[in-house]
This record gives C-alpha cells, sequence and structure tokens, in this order.
C-alpha cells in the first residue's frame, strides 16, 4: 500500500441471505428468493447513495480495493455486482491492481455466477466456510453442509480466480481440536490465501444469545476459547501464515487490502443499507433498515470510532492520532483508560510512546474496545 495518503476502499453491503445464522448481529434480511424487481429497486438506492457521498472521495484518492460484503453478495445476480464495479470504475480513479473481493456463502455459491463475476472484476474470493463438522454448522444455524463446503473452492479455481480465502469459528460447544485442525489443513491443502479465525460471540439481539439466555444451548468456557485460538495461531504461523491482525493470517502478500484500509484509518467509501464510511476525519453512517435508509439516503449522519483499527492491528500503534478527534474532557478519559489497559497488562508502551498489543491484549481485543467505548 503505497502512498497511503492517497488509497482508499470501496465498501457495498449486500443484505439479502437465504437464512439468519442464529449468531449473526450484522444487517441482513432472511429471505430465500428475492425477486428481480427488489434487486433492480436496490440497484437504483445503491446508485443514488454512491452519488450522494462520492465527491468526499475523489480529491487525490485512487480506490485499491472494492469488497462486496453482506449479507450473502453471492446471492447477487451477476449484474448488480457489474452495475456497482463499473460506477466505481467511471466515477473514481482505481489502481491497475485493484482488488474486488466478494464473499460468499458455500450454499449460494453457484459456479456460473462466480464465473461471471470473475468476468465483471471480481479477482479475490472470501468464502464463509466457519466449519466442515455438522455439529459445529448445526449449532451456529448455519445452512451450509460439508458437501457443498467440500465443493466451494473447485468451483473458484474453475472460475480462474486464485487468490482466496475463508472464515472459521472456533469457540463452539462440543469442538474439538482436531477439528479445527482438520479444517485448517483441508483450507491449506485447498490453496487458501487468507484465514480469518473468529471466536464465537454471543451479541445481544441475535437468537443465539437468546438461546443461551434461556438455558437452550450450552456456552464454551473462556479457557476453551482461549485454548482453541492458541491452536489456530500456533498451527497456521507454522504453515507460513503471518497473524497481521488478531483474527486475521494470510501468506506473504495476501493480506486482505480492504481490511488493512479499515484497520489503519484509510478513507474508505460505503454503499447500501447499514454501511458505513471514514472520510478522514469522521466516521458516516447508514440506517441498519431497508425503509430507514431509503429515507435517510439525502440526510447522512456522522459518528466517531477511533478505536478500532488500534485493537486490531498487532503492530505499535499511534493512539495520540486518534485522540485528536476527540474534545478535551473525552480525551482525559480515554487516556486514563489506556493507562489502566496498560497496567493490566493488556497494552505495552514503547519508548517512543506508541501502544502495542500484549499476547493478552490480543486475547481480550474486543473487550478492550468495549471498555474504550463506555
Amino acid at each position: 500500500m503505497n502512498n497511503v495518503h492517497q488509497v482508499m476502499g470501496v465498501y457495498f453491503h449486500i443484505p439479502w441471505c437465504d437464512i439468519k445464522c442464529a449468531y449473526c448481529d450484522f444487517y441482513s434480511i432472511p429471505k430465500k428468493n428475492v425477486t428481480l424487481e427488489e434487486w433492480q429497486d436496490y440497484l437504483q438506492k445503491v446508485q443514488k447513495d454512491f452519488e450522494s457521498k462520492k465527491d468526499y472521495f475523489q480529491k487525490n484518492r485512487r480506490v485499491v480495493s472494492v469488497y462486496f460484503g453482506g449479507g450473502t453478495p453471492s446471492k447477487a445476480p451477476p449484474f448488480v455486482i457489474e452495475s456497482l464495479l463499473s460506477l466505481v470504475q467511471k466515477n473514481l480513479s482505481t489502481a491497475a491492481n485493484l482488488e474486488i473481493t466478494l464473499e460468499v456463502n458455500p450454499e449460494s455459491a453457484f459456479e456460473s455466477h462466480i464465473k461471471e463475476y470473475a468476468t465483471a472484476g471480481v479477482n479475490r474470493i472470501h468464502a464463509g466456510v466457519q466449519s466442515r463438522h455438522w455439529e459445529s454448522l448445526r449449532y451456529l444455524g448455519r445452512l451450509n453442509t460439508e458437501a457443498s463446503v467440500l465443493t466451494l473452492f473447485q468451483k473458484i479455481q474453475k472460475a480462474g480466480i486464485k487468490n482466496y480465502g475463508m472464515d472459521i469459528i472456533t469457540g463452539i460447544p462440543g469442538q474439538k481440536f482436531s477439528s479445527i485442525q482438520e479444517d485448517l489443513q483441508w483450507g491449506i491443502s485447498e490453496g487458501v490465501s487468507h484465514i480469518s479465525s473468529y471466536s464465537l460471540m454471543y451479541e445481544e439481539g441475535t437468537a443465539l444469545k437468546r438461546l443461551v439466555d434461556n438455558h437452550r444451548k450450552k456456552k464454551a468456557s473462556t479457557r476453551r476459547q482461549q485454548l482453541h485460538f492458541d491452536l489456530v495461531r500456533q498451527f497456521l504461523e507454522a504453515q507460513g501464515y503471518s497473524q497481521y491482525e488478531v483474527s486475521n493470517f494470510a501468506l506473504p502478500g495476501k493480506e486482505s487490502i480492504h481490511n488493512l484500509i479499515y484497520w489503519k484509518y484509510r478513507p474508505y467509501l460505503g454503499v447500501g443499507v447499514s454501511a458505513h464510511s471514514f472520510t478522514g476525519f469522521e466516521k458516516n453512517y447508514r440506517m441498519e433498515t431497508l425503509p430507514d435508509w431509503g429515507i435517510q439516503l439525502e440526510k447522512g449522519d456522522a459518528e466517531v470510532d477511533p478505536w478500532i483499527g488500534h485493537f486490531r492491528l498487532r503492530g505499535p500503534q499511534n493512539f495520540m492520532r486518534s485522540l485528536r478527534l476527540l474534545d478535551g474532557g473525552q480525551r482525559e478519559l480515554y487516556i486514563r483508560k489506556l493507562q489502566n489497559l496498560e497496567e493490566a497488562g493488556f497494552l505495552q508502551k514503547s519508548k517512543s510512546g506508541l501502544y502495542q498489543l500484549t499476547d493478552s491484549g490480543i486475547k481480550f481485543s474486543d473487550s478492550m474496545l468495549l471498555e474504550m467505548g463506555k
């Protein structure tokens, strides 16, 4: 990422999913069959959203990453992806080596669609595998099966896409250490260059959180989640994958550009319902329902989120840069919180004044984010 002060990313949110997974707290609309009229209407609104924001990002900015997230972007008809990529190409300056990533789920990864996505310009796929094992998939409320997972990367390879990665989830009750290692080894044997490993979270408002609270499902212990995390890190690093972020591992040169833009505070244009944008000075958001989003398209609100990059990246971080976004009272409060996290052993401060996550801090980064946000 050369000329870092000039690069930017673009994110498009595709909201529909076949079902709502039990653990998911992202905005998504569970619907098996989305009509052509719904896709066309959403495309028109996304184009309007893009037009309302693009002028904030044109000056001395070059797009190095386009990312389609959701929801399930692989549900989208190819003409939707092609139209949105054309929107970027016609209105913004793009890098010659533009990385274009599309998230897929195994159950909606149709071989013909993947080939058309590739023809439209998609050159990177990130697959929501989560697990190949039925017990874990059932606990998570996933729709995909082991069979759909096993054929997924073959479809991607046939489309000519050589850069692809996958998600896995650990910390699932009953999940065996051997199962996690089998999932990782399988992904490596299939040629994945990037693996995101997430410890299962029980987010407020999710079906899984309600089931656990009502004692209808068990929850893995914090200790077991930590052991799963240690297994993933040790196994992947031994295989040549570098942990460049708390939950993300990549082969050399295969780090997600989209992720690095987000965590390093580079500007990004977020388009679609619930999508956030970061201009370099403030973070803007869109409403999290389709009706509210439609009403709000011409307005746009702003909020400041100065912490997430610092608590995700492993290297030394300049927190003072983010503190400048806050007023005096907030600044003093957060300096005290940083000092408390250092005393607790989660952060380590260098002689130059930069903070870095310790091993304990890496394991509890999400809790640290919650603390800083209070």
